[in-house]
């Protein structure tokens, strides 16, 4: 495992700096449980259609969440590509929408709109500020965190405003089928996994060993099935120094050097260039998060090289693209 891995969450004006291996294990602590009446363990299915001719063509259900991460553009074409889901979970106090899903050989990030059914389950979220998702095989089985081809880097990460008080609000929901997605290792996981939801609080993963090990305390009935096929295009890329990318139509992992301020602060990327077979070039820039046109600096991992993870704010055509220069490097595919 690397030495040290920054998690940069959030778009526009809203950062959180997180060092994955150097938080000291939570001690868990006991809550009062709400009674089991108070809970619904529903897990259904609802997809918005409409038909035309002889295609059907899902419907995102709350587009509006989809907004808050991409292009009104990329939410039409998640429709047309079948990429909406519409899968519903409930309990008496929250209602959670995974709107869609985009998986490639070591993610999957989906869209979810959480909508509160009272003030508990405002305060279920609110109070937890990060409620943490974990993978479980169809048995039950948890999926274990810093396995070598399994690990959950970020459970569901909110990106709407926490002070507002609206009645629902937007997530992504992010998982990691491999700690080391540039080492083009074999795929090893389930053909679907069983996402559930606990108290960020208490997440302590070594302590975790069945979905009765985790944490549930207000959470219990919320699960999505979540089928780990990739269902976009991904190329490989390498530089002349031999620095690797992988990159999706929804997000890059590559190689690079990372620099120091004269604080000795780190200087995180913020442009990427993409060129393309026709010719064309396009500059993304980070700082354009907001306006849908740029990507999200989602990890630095902090070793020799550096690597980084970024998700782009609008799908990218990977059969068209030819190489990439970013920091000081040209990637061609191979």
């Amino acid at each position: 495992m690397n030495d040290k891995m920054l998690d940069i969450i959030g778009l526009a004006d809203e950062a959180y700096l997180r060092e994955a291996e150097s938080q000291p294990a939570r001690q868990i602590t006991h809550r009062r449980r709400f009674s089991a009446g108070l809970v619904a363990a529903a897990a259904a299915a609802a997809v918005m259609t409409v038909t035309a001719g002889a295609v059907t063509v899902a419907k995102l259900i709350h587009k509006e969440s989809v907004d808050y991460y991409y292009n009104e553009q990329m939410a039409s074409e998640m429709e047309e590509r079948g990429f909406a889901l519409g899968q519903v979970t409930e309990n008496d106090h929250v209602r959670m929408t995974l709107e869609n899903l985009l998986v490639n050989e070591n993610y999957a990030y989906g869209v979810v709109t959480v909508e509160y059914k009272d003030e508990t389950g405002r305060q279920l979220f609110r109070e937890k500020f990060v409620p943490h998702s974990y993978m479980l095989d169809t048995d039950g089985n948890y999926i274990e965190y810093g396995n070598d081809n399994f690990i959950s880097l970020l459970g569901i990460v909110k990106i709407a405003d926490r002070n507002s008080d609206a009645s629902k609000e937007a997530y992504m929901l992010k998982l990691s089928f491999n700690n080391d997605p540039l080492s083009h290792k074999s795929r090893n996981i389930p053909a679907e996994v069983r996402v559930v939801f606990g108290d960020g609080e208490q997440y302590d993963p070594a302590n975790v060993h069945t979905q009765q090990d985790i944490p549930q305390q207000g959470f219990e009935g919320l699960e999505f099935r979540v089928n780990t096929a990739p269902n976009v295009r991904t190329v490989s890329l390498e530089a002349d120094n031999g620095y690797k990318a992988v990159v999706s139509e929804f997000m890059f992992d590559m190689h690079f050097d990372l620099k120091y301020a004269e604080d000795g602060q780190p200087v995180f990327p913020d442009s990427i260039t993409l060129n393309m077979k026709d010719g064309t070039s396009r500059t993304l820039l980070s700082e354009e998060l907001a306006k849908g046109t740029g990507f999200s600096l989602e990890s630095v991992v902090m070793s020799e090289p550096a690597e980084i993870r970024g998700r782009f704010e609008s799908l990218i055509n990977v059969d068209e693209l030819e190489s990439i220069d970013f920091e000081g490097q040209h990637f061609r595919v191979k």
